[in-house]
């Protein structure tokens, strides 16, 4: 190899490959912190990562790969260009440290329309669009929609889970934005509150449904009962 790969810390780590001709593509491993680590171990990763780019110049390629161990959610809206339309669950933590990174750093996520194939007269999205849409169509047609077999505390208390989680990712922005005390401050006071919101949520609900389950056996509703068990109750 012309290049050795380059230690940054324990979590970074870079390798500078040769491509045809004068080309190089820099390919960079990542191992975020997980959700145990402290705050500040985790903005000082994010913040090593932010700066990674900046070290390749712009005509090369650059990869990176790694377990990040976050949940980024689904919401597109709010993070166009970033967040590509497969995303699962809600966002964390670690999910908002990941997506304020790559917003940032443009120069990591390419649009496949940019992208020219290899015989220069269409691009990638022109070429990936017809096979993507035949799939999905073809699925579609023949295995229909999946249905939603369970409900979650998420199903009872969406609206008021999607506000606190935009209130917090607003406070997330301005801490990333200008990093003051002030907004670190407000950021995690929000964020315990979120947390302390959804536990009593989770409560709430697993009480109802215990309540409910409980009132079905009194009755000696057998179906009723197991029908709250197996296609309520979250999984275990």
């Amino acid at each position: 190899l012309p290049c050795l790969p380059q230690g940054i810390n324990d979590r970074l780590m870079s390798l500078r490959l040769p491509l045809l001709g004068d080309q190089f593509a820099t390919i960079m491993s990542a191992y975020a912190p997980t959700m145990t680590c402290s705050d500040a171990v985790k903005v000082k990763f994010y913040e090593d990562l932010h700066a990674l780019p900046a070290t390749v110049l712009k005509a090369e390629k650059l990869i990176v790969l790694g377990d990040f161990n976050a949940h980024v959610g689904t919401d597109r809206a709010s993070w166009i260009g970033v967040l590509v339309p497969h995303g699962l669950g809600s966002c964390n933590d670690n999910g908002l440290f990941l997506l304020r990174t790559f917003e940032f750093s443009k120069q990591i996520t390419q649009k496949p329309e940019n992208l020219h194939a290899p015989d220069n007269n269409a691009t990638m999205e022109t070429r990936w669009c017809p096979l993507r849409n035949g799939i999905q169509s073809t699925t579609l047609e023949v295995l229909g929609r999946a249905r939603r077999q369970h409900q979650d505390l998420f199903d009872d208390n969406d609206a008021n889970i999607s506000n606190l989680l935009a209130e917090k990712n607003r406070l997330h922005k301005a801490y990333m934005d200008l990093r003051t005390d002030a907004t670190k401050a407000a950021f995690f006071r929000c964020r315990c509150l979120v947390q302390q919101r959804l536990r009593e949520m989770q409560d709430a609900w697993m009480i109802r449904k215990a309540e409910e389950i409980q009132e079905y056996a009194d009755r000696n509703e057998i179906n009723n009962f197991f029908t709250v068990i197996y296609s309520r109750l979250p999984n275990s």
